[in-house]
């Protein structure tokens, strides 16, 4: 009878062991799927598309991809700033937007900005290029709490001026 007892206890211990490993993976692919769900984390960037990224901006931290339709889009930082990728379907870089110091801008801009926008500021600048369309540059303007974003050609054109904002205060 012995024999039996104990062969009806490992029984026992063994289906208790299964039932709690089912639970336990249960629990890990609901966390997995969760992190999925935020458009995020998880994505499948092609190995191209991440190499090439990882070579142009070895430096990038907070890099977080997305994916838009057939594009793959990558948001990160350097030295703070916000930059961002745009690659196709095809895996080449269709669009980036990088941050640049005001310096770099060309002479052109700043003689508009100081031309079209008398009594504003620069604060900020990013160079923008899209594939068949060439370079611009977006610059933010500040006039006390007044701030526009003015797209420019690189010889000073506008080529668009978004909505005029308010600046946040960074208390």
């Amino acid at each position: 009878m012995k024999p039996y007892k104990f062969a009806i206890s490992a029984l026992i211990v063994l289906l208790i062991a299964c039932n709690d490993s089912t639970q336990n993976s249960a629990s890990n692919n609901e966390v997995q799927n969760e992190a999925k769900s935020d458009g995020k984390a998880n994505i499948d960037v092609p190995a191209a598309v991440k190499s090439d990224f990882e070579q142009k901006y070895p430096a990038a931290n907070d890099v977080e991809w997305e994916k838009d339709g057939d594009e793959y889009k990558v948001d990160f930082r350097i030295n703070g700033e916000k930059n961002t990728l745009k690659y196709g379907e095809d895996n080449n870089l269709k669009q980036s937007e990088i941050h640049i110091d005001k310096s770099a801008l060309p002479a052109a801009v700043v003689k508009a900005v100081e031309s079209q926008y008398s009594g504003y500021t620069i604060e900020k600048a990013d160079e923008i290029n899209k594939v068949g369309k060439g370079k611009q540059y977006e610059v933010e303007v500040k006039k006390g709490d007044k701030v526009l974003d003015v797209h420019f050609t690189p010889n000073g054109e506008i080529i668009k001026k978004d909505p005029e904002k308010k600046k946040k205060n960074k208390n």
